[in-house]
This record gives structure tokens, sequence and C-alpha cells, in this order.
């Protein structure tokens, strides 16, 4: 096949794939045929076994369409990390693979076809060998049309088969291309991580108290991915390096490792954690501007819910993604309504995700008066009050 016996390199195997396919036409099978002395028979069955191996790579091909639109989406893969992102796609593809071998075995001379059972044990001489991928071959005084219609339909299914192969194989090497660009943008790594913490958090927020910190499962030593996070300062310098390096379940015990150990020690939430990272003293002062929100409201607002843009505004000013939008107008909620001198409704998360704020927030003349409000009624005033003491 596309193996080296002793090192496997999937995507050079790609590039070999469409170069042997790209090379077939009439005048190589014709002298391939030749070769191997087949009569109408066995080239009428021949081009039905190559018409139903088409159409079973026509599925695969549509599921990889399907896989290549996420696949670089994600932060972390599921698969086994011993597999390069190659092998993840080929898999996809596993069926398509092992019948284009078979194909260009049926055209090889005898003495040069693969023995091998698994993958690393094949060689790529069925590729190098060939009939219908030769360099070198006689060209033929007559075009098809000289030979029995068995030898036209055998040669269009053919070139049906590899068209598809091919279309296969460029995609492959395009999400490979894709995710090599990813891996040059540390900032796109790290948002792909902040992310992936958003969906563990929202799956096992629940279930955090009653895992054990101390799990093996949760230690470097039975964790790749805590082992390497380890060696870097913090989640977006390691996210740079990191991107479809671990495999997902990994990754999502070293979310759940790093939000219980934040935890750890302070009064902060799972979700204060998740939201607003672990700095205590900061998330405590957001607790009291939801707390007293009310004192942002602006005196001509007179309805009985809070003004949804208020609350955007806050967000922004926390630091809240998109991402993380609806989880934090929840926990705004549950902040404000606990408190027992509210005195306004609270609006829907729909409300709030209405609002739209110009693209550069802090360039707003309305959003900085709301900011020079927050730092007054809530960072500058205990800051004098603690002066005077």
């Amino acid at each position: 096949m596309f193996y080296s016996p002793k090192i496997y390199d999937p995507e050079a195997g790609m590039s070999q794939i469409i170069e042997a396919a790209s090379k077939f036409d009439a005048e190589r099978l014709v002298y391939a045929l030749e070769f191997k002395h087949v009569d109408e028979s066995w080239m009428e069955r021949m081009a039905k076994e190559v018409a139903e191996y088409r159409i079973k790579l026509e599925k695969e091909h549509g599921r990889l369409k399907e896989f290549a639109q996420v696949f670089n989406q994600q932060f972390a893969t599921v698969n086994n990390t011993c597999f390069s992102s190659a092998w993840i796609l080929l898999k996809k593809l596993r069926s398509g693979i092992s019948e284009t071998k078979r194909i260009f075995q049926k055209f090889s001379p005898r003495g040069h076809r693969d023995s091998g059972v698994h993958p690393e044990e094949q060689t790529v001489s069925v590729y190098d060998h060939s009939y219908i991928s030769t360099d070198t071959y006689q060209l033929q005084l007559f075009d098809l049309k000289s030979f029995p219609p068995c030898v036209s339909a055998l040669c269009d299914e053919m070139k049906r088969f590899f068209n598809v192969l091919i279309n296969c194989m460029k995609l492959c090497l395009t999400v490979l291309e894709q995710e090599e660009k990813i891996r040059q943008n540390p900032q796109y790594c790290s948002f792909l991580f902040e992310r992936m913490k958003e969906k563990v958090y929202e799956q096992c927020w629940d279930l955090l108290d009653i895992i054990e910190q101390s799990g093996s499962q949760l230690t470097p030593e039975h964790n790749p991915a805590i082992a390497d996070r380890s060696h870097y300062q913090s989640d977006k310098e390691w996210a740079a390096t990191a991107f479809h390096k671990h495999t997902r379940p990994d990754v999502k015990k070293l979310v759940i490792k790093t939000i219980m150990d934040e935890e750890a020690g302070s009064d902060l939430t799972h979700t204060e954690i998740m939201l607003f990272g672990n700095d205590v003293e900061r998330v405590h002062k957001l607790r009291d501007i939801i707390r007293g929100f009310d004192r942002l409201v602006p005196a001509i607002h007179k309805r009985k819910n809070l003004p949804p843009r208020c609350i955007k505004m806050f967000l922004h000013y926390a630091g809240i993604t998109y991402l993380q939008e609806k989880k934090a107008v929840d926990y705004f909620k549950d902040i404000y309504q606990a408190s027992p001198n509210h005195s306004h409704n609270m609006v829907s998360y729909t409300a709030v995700n209405g609002v739209k704020l110009p693209n550069r927030p802090e360039e707003d003349e309305a959003y900085n008066s709301f900011v020079e409000q927050i730092e007054k009624l809530f960072i500058a005033t205990p800051t004098l009050q603690n002066a005077v003491v």
C-alpha cells in the first residue's frame, strides 16, 4: 500500500495515492490488460467490482466531508494519541483505501504483490510496480474504440473511482493544512481550548462535588494532558502547543482537575471559577457589583425589569465571552435575586443576548460612563474609606 515497513507516514501516503491515481489513463489500462492476458468476462467482472468500490468510497467521502467540517474546530480528538491526524482521517476511508490497493494489485506483476496482513507490514511496491501507474509503458496504435466495449466500460469505471479517491485524498490534505495553520495561531488555539472548557463545565458541573480530587485519573502519572500542562505558566501558553495533541477524555479530566484545584481553599464556586477565573478578590468584587446592581440603573429607567443593556455592559466589563454569556446571565440572576434589597425583576437571557454593543465598547461613551459608575460606587469609594481609616 502506501506504508513503509518501518516508518508509517500516512500524510506522505496520501500524496502517493494522488500521484498514482492521477497517472491512470486508457493507454496504461490497455498496456496492463495485454500483460495480464485477461478475457472479456474478467474485465466485465472487474468493472462491476470497481463500480461497487466506487459506491462505497462515495459514501465514505460523504462521511469524511462531514467530519472535516468539525475536526479542526475541536481542541482535542477522541482518538488515541498514538494516531496522527492523518491516520484519523484515513480511518474514515478504511475500506476505500484497502480496495484501492486491491485494484492496483489486480494490475501488478505477481512478484510484486504485497503479502503483509497489517498496514505496518505492507510495502509501497503495489503503487510503484502496478502496470496502471507505471511511468514506462508501450503506447497503443489504436484507441479504445478499437477494443471490445468491456474495455471502455472498465476504463470509465476506474476513472470514476480514481476521481472520487483523489477528491478524498485532497480533502484530507486540505484538513491537515488547516490544522497546521491553527497550530501557528496561539490565540485561536486558546479560543478552542476555552470553548472546550465551557462544554466540559456544562457537562460535568453537577458532578464535580462527587469526584475525588485525589483520584488516580487526575494525576500527571495517569494523564498525559495534566502532565503536559504542568510545564506551562498559563492555559493560553499551553493551548498553543496542545492543539490536537491529547485525547478529549484526557483534556476533560485536566479541566475538571483545574476547577477543583482552584476551588480548593477558597469560597469560589465552580461557576465563578469557569466564568471569572480564580482571582478571589476580583470575584468577590463582581459579586458585590451584582448584589448592588440597582445603583447602576439609570434614574430615567422607570420600568420594573432591569435594563438588558446594563447587564450586557457589565458582562463585557467582567470579561465574559459570547460562549459564556448564557451561563453568566444565569449566574447574575441567582446572585442578584438572592440579594434581599434588589428592587427590579430579572430579564431573560434572550433579552440580554439581543443587545448589541459597539465593536469596540471601550471607545463608546455610554459604556465608559457605565464603567466609571462601577469604579466610583464599588471600587474607588471603599479604597478611599480604607485610606481614611
